[in-house]
């Protein structure tokens, strides 16, 4: 993980660098990385994104 997003930041410039994820990928932004961490949520507010929940019908996409 911390190979791809040192590509990303190596490809992509810009002032701040956020990854958003779940509980379960919050560690893969280390301390010093220049990568901030966000949840879902936490970037869903923010941006004034709607969450909603899958459907059975979602599940088998793509």
């Amino acid at each position: 993980m911390a190979e791809a997003l040192s590509t990303i930041r190596d490809t992509f410039r810009t002032d701040r660098y956020v990854f958003v994820g779940t509980d379960e990928t919050s560690g893969a932004v280390g301390t010093g990385s220049g990568w901030t961490y966000r949840s879902i949520a936490d970037a869903a507010a923010a941006a004034d994104w709607k969450l909603v929940t899958a459907s059975a019908g979602d599940r088998d996409w793509p």
